[in-house]
């Protein structure tokens, strides 16, 4: 009945819930008891979850590999999220734990995704659930228009853009270069 009430007085906010990191709380069935009486509009890890449970899932679900491995308790099926349609972002999840390093976690997803679908590129999904799945949840404003503030993360290119594989290039080499982010307000030009 607690969660219940969480629910209600924050309706319209943004409720995350840690579901399954786990296998205490997976085999203890945590995450329907949590869609049933709390209802969150985003998932923190996962880690014990099977194909099963993400099929038909509507909630995203941001996986923070650094930590579930750091603490010992499990992989995260990201291939088996990515596969079943479920949108996906990533985390660091606990500064006490660890720097508060993206790319890190990015990186080491790429990894996991190809450990767990060697014949498959996940690099796509996995930049956007650190850019627009990100921005979409959060109802933030993205993309390039006129008149509209633009947010920009610079990343030098070099050996990115000559990299067969772009996006995963990306993923792996841009987190070990300066990055330079900034805005711009306002009309161009």
């Amino acid at each position: 009945e607690e969660l219940r009430a969480i629910r209600r007085a924050f309706s319209d906010k943004l409720r995350a819930a840690h579901v399954s990191e786990t296998l205490r709380h997976y085999l203890a069935n945590d995450l329907e008891r949590l869609l049933n009486s709390y209802d969150p509009n985003l998932i923190v890890h996962a880690t014990r979850f099977s194909y099963k449970d993400f099929q038909g899932l509507s909630v995203p679900v941001v996986f923070c590999p650094r930590s579930n491995l750091w603490l010992g308790v499990g992989v995260p099926k990201v291939a088996d999220a990515i596969r079943a349609g479920v949108k996906v972002l990533f985390g660091t999840d606990n500064a006490g734990l660890n720097t508060v390093n993206l790319w890190k976690d990015l990186e080491l997803a790429l990894l996991i995704t190809r450990a767990q679908e060697p014949t498959y590129d996940h690099s796509a999904e996995i930049l956007r659930g650190a850019t627009y799945h990100a921005y979409e949840l959060l109802g933030l404003n993205w993309g390039l228009e006129e008149g509209r503030e633009a947010r920009f993360v610079l990343v030098p290119g070099e050996g990115v853009f000559e990299a067969i594989n772009k996006r995963t290039a990306f993923i792996k080499r841009a987190s070990e270069r300066p990055l330079i982010a900034f805005n711009l307000k306002g009309a161009v030009g």
